[in-house]
């Protein structure tokens, strides 16, 4: 160790970060490591260039920042400007630099394009412990008597450095690399659920690795365990090429044969074989393998990108866990509850002259987020109630503002996936002069992607929460994942059901049964009944209201043997509430009704001026989080839908979908007045 720690010291002095670099690690920002080897050996010119700007870019839009390795001048560079990168990119006389080749690039003042072992040993000493490369070296086809070994092994085996790969070259012997892994202690895992070993070119390559982690959680964990037990050794992160840009395994090996008899035949050995057969099987496959390649790289940036961002908040965590280690608790810490469902990038134009077609309009734009899923969030957490958000997001610059901003208000977004090539949720209004909706634009493909798989992903931290709360932007194969999972833990599912139509999800008759509450407006109460009762009905009063939910209850409890509890938001008449135990009786099996006992709560109390209405939007989201942020506390029920009604109150008095103004003290049950002898609700 000690010796170990002389190196690196030693190699500091010549180490030269970047302004970005050096401010991202004063900073303790993510960051991800980039080999040189890649640009100047790996593609032809400009095709390399423009790779390695583009994995730059997707670093950076999932909240890293790249520091790619090369050596100029007499010193190790850690983060390189567009010049360094296009002379790395142009050059001819770049010389190929591992560990072996450092100190005579460094002393000869040549232009050295790092390997995955030179850019381990120089992460390392920058302090940057992960990295991102396409593929791992490793030992050549007829190793056994040719001793042809990357030098990419011994360092994994001395080096406590996470490598994000697409695996091994196809070009290598991919079963005595994986044993010569071994032997070295490095930990090899693949990225996802299946144990399979990527081939570079292929995701299969009949190999296993020794576990599977399936999210940039679970490899932050694993990476921040290895530098915690000090063990000197690496980890491989093998990230399988996606599907639609893999090449076909049998007609990769005949190229790679073929070129590996045509570097025979020429005499090319040593540090020169796989630029040479990686060049023929571009060659040979018409370019086929390079596009592959590019891809491949792309990818493995984002799930470095990512893997790097949630370890920085791990490492970050760590250190608070740290600090406030001797200070006791003041209390004990409330329950936390997940939130699953919808992020959205409003925007909103509104006119300031009649709309004319074909032409600019001039009028005012204002931006800001949405989604059910993130409204209910935003006011849990403003209610003091610390939720998990669980939802998905582009790798686009909509997902970077969502990220940000939700971050600059002190919310977690460690759980927010980032989806390459991928568009974030966006929804744009145009508004005529008086406010009226003249159009709009929906963009929300990715919430295809919040499906069982996605669900099983997340799994393993859901269980540990004690409540969560769903929106209908979650598919039906999700939401049967997600509530049959709850059903089976007891934890609670509140399900608001979003839209019109997507409220029939809440009736799904493997979902439906699992469900503890279900939270419609008017409209999407009308569907309801409309689907589970064959008939339209007319929601005027709130005796119209109570009557539809009585009937759907009865006709869903007669099907199905058990309903969720109905709490039906009604607009300006209030919430009609179903009266549910508190909290702590909710595992307990209490998650269906049984009773038809449904309460009325004015918007405001009897006697008070009517609401001063600034906007609607989110007013019925904030009634979720405010309501499920008192059943956390284990208020009473009629203090619990009091708390919805002071959310929504806030949210109706502001711009915002969430009201600004909220605050844990807003739902203290001192401040939750009785309702007066006679009266419901208020």
């Amino acid at each position: 160790l000690n010796s170990d720690l002389m190196a690196r010291n030693a190699l500091q002095s010549v180490l030269r970060l970047s302004e970005e670099v050096a401010a991202a690690l004063a900073a303790r920002k993510p960051l991800v490591a980039l080999e040189s080897t890649i640009i100047s050996h790996g593609m032809p010119y400009p095709q390399n260039l423009y790779t390695a700007l583009e994995v730059e870019n997707i670093i950076r839009q999932h909240d890293a920042v790249p520091a790619t390795v090369a050596l100029i001048d007499g010193r190790v560079h850690v983060g390189l400007n567009r010049d360094e990168l296009e002379a790395l990119a142009s050059a001819k006389n770049v010389r190929k630099t591992s560990r072996r080749d450092m100190a005579a690039v460094l002393a000869g003042r040549g232009l050295g394009a790092t390997t995955v072992s030179g850019t381990m040993v120089a992460a390392h000493a920058a302090g940057i412990p992960l990295f991102v490369t396409g593929g791992l070296g490793g030992v050549h086809r007829g190793a056994t008597t040719s001793m042809d070994i990357s030098a990419d092994i011994t360092e994994l085996g001395r080096t406590p450095v996470g490598v994000v790969c697409a695996g091994v070259k196809s070009i290598l012997d991919i079963g005595l690399t994986l044993e010569a892994l071994e032997t070295q202690g490095v930990s090899v895992v693949t990225y996802g659920r299946d144990t399979e070993f990527p081939a570079f070119f292929s995701p299969r390559s009949g190999f296993k690795s020794t576990d599977a982690l399936p999210t940039p959680e679970a490899c932050a964990r694993l990476l921040q365990a290895n530098l915690d037990l000090k063990l000197n050794s690496g980890i491989v992160f093998a990230v399988p090429v996606p599907e639609q840009h893999a090449y076909q395994a049998a007609e990769i090996e005949k190229h790679v044969q073929q070129a590996l008899k045509d570097a025979e035949e020429a005499r090319i050995a040593g540090k020169d074989v796989t630029p040479f057969v990686l060049s023929r099987v571009n060659t040979l496959s018409k370019g086929k393998s390079l596009e592959t390649n590019i891809a491949l790289v792309k990818n493995n940036a984002a799930i470095g990108a990512q893997i790097a961002v949630a370890h920085a908040r791990l490492a970050a965590e760590q250190r608070t866990q740290y600090f406030a280690a001797a200070t006791p608790k003041a209390a004990p810490e409330q329950p936390r509850v997940a939130v699953v469902g919808g992020v959205v990038l409003d925007t909103t134009a509104r006119l300031l002259q009649p709309l004319e077609m074909c032409t600019t309009n001039y009028g005012r734009v204002s931006q800001a987020l949405g989604g059910v899923g993130r409204n209910i969030a935003e006011c849990l957490h403003r209610l003091g109630a610390q939720p998990l958000l669980f939802s998905c997001i582009g790798s686009d610059p909509f997902g970077t503002v969502i990220s940000s901003t939700l971050e600059s208000i002190g919310m977690d977004t460690s759980q927010l996936t980032r989806l390459t090539g991928e568009r974030t949720a966006a929804y744009t209004a145009v508004l005529g002069t008086e406010g009226d909706l003249e159009f709009a634009v929906g963009d929300m493909d990715v919430f295809v992607k919040l499906n069982a798989q996605y669900i099983e992903s997340i799994a393993s931290q859901l269980d540990g929460v004690s409540f969560i709360c769903v929106d209908g932007n979650v598919t039906v194969e999700g939401l049967r994942t997600l509530t049959a999972r709850a059903r089976d833990r007891r934890i609670p599912v509140w399900m608001d059901t979003t839209s019109t139509t997507k409220a029939h999800r809440a009736l799904d008759s493997m979902v439906l049964p699992n469900l503890t509450c279900v939270s419609p407006n008017l409209p999407e109460m009308q569907s309801i009944a409309e689907r589970v009762l064959g008939q339209q009905w007319r929601l005027e009063t709130v005796d119209d209201v109570r009557a539809c939910v009585s009937q759907v209850s009865l006709a869903l409890r007669r099907r199905h043997g058990t309903v969720p509890y109905f709490h039906v938001k009604m607009g300006p008449l209030g919430v009609l509430a179903q009266r549910l135990p508190g909290l702590k009786q909710l595992p307990d099996g209490a998650t269906s009704s049984n009773s038809a006992e449904w309460v009325h709560f004015p918007i405001t109390r009897p006697g008070q001026p009517p609401l001063q209405v600034v906007s609607v939007t989110g007013a019925g989201d904030s009634f979720c989080g405010g309501m499920v942020a008192a059943i956390l506390r284990n208020h009473p029920f009629s203090e619990c839908v009091r708390a919805g009604l002071v959310a929504a109150r806030h949210s109706l008095r502001s711009h915002s979908p969430v009201g600004h103004t909220l605050t844990p003290a807003c739902i203290d049950i001192n401040r939750l007045d009785d309702p007066a002898p006679g009266q419901a609700g208020w």
